[in-house]
């Protein structure tokens, strides 16, 4: 399964709870206005005549600082079904087919500099393809490039490049994080069409 198709399907779910939980952010900005409204009405009945300017000026800041508050929360909202859908694309490629998931494990450390490193995996990854990822990048880049590190990391899924003391992290996380401010905008505008 490819990532654009991960994406897709990530984005499908979580479009459809973007709605709902936009759906309550304006209901309950709608109750912000109102209640403002109420207030307003209230402050309106209680001035006189000779106040009305003042009156209007009153309701209008009033009015104002309610409709602001009402897209704080709507922005607020926005962001974290953002962050989900993001957090969800991690977990879906953590849990690919174990083939699927070695392939591009693999890949991503021929891309590196991985030649005299150690390879740091999580501890379920290490122990279900932490060998054959270690051989399969041994046979590519000559035996002895890379060996798998003792060591462990609870990330959820990629690895990190150990070399000596310093390391390079291309754990899931990470990448996401990588790629996430490129995709934003199109992961907002599918989710808020």
């Amino acid at each position: 399964m490819s990532i654009e198709k991960i994406t897709s399907k990530i984005l499908d779910d979580a479009k459809d709870q973007a709605e709902a939980s936009l759906n309550e952010a304006r209901l309950r900005a709608e109750s912000i206005v109102n209640d403002a409204r109420e207030k307003a009405k209230e402050l309106e009945m209680s001035l006189t005549s000779s106040g009305e300017v003042e009156r209007d000026k009153l309701m209008g800041r009033r009015k104002s600082v309610a409709e602001i508050d009402g897209r704080k929360i709507v922005l607020a909202e926005k962001r974290k079904l953002i962050d989900k859908a993001f957090e969800e694309a991690a977990d879906i490629i953590a849990s690919m087919d174990k083939e699927e998931y070695t392939g591009l494990l693999f890949e991503k450390i021929i891309q590196g500099e991985a030649k005299g490193c150690e390879l740091v995996l999580n501890q379920e990854d290490r122990d279900s393809i932490g060998e054959i990822l270690v051989s399969r990048v041994n046979k590519e880049l000559g035996e002895g490039s890379l060996k798998l590190s003792e060591e462990v990391r609870n990330i959820k899924g990629g690895f990190l490049l150990k070399r000596g003391r310093i390391y390079i992290n291309s754990s899931i996380e990470n990448m996401i994080s990588d790629v996430k401010e490129e995709l934003i905008t199109e992961v907002a505008e599918k989710l808020f069409r």
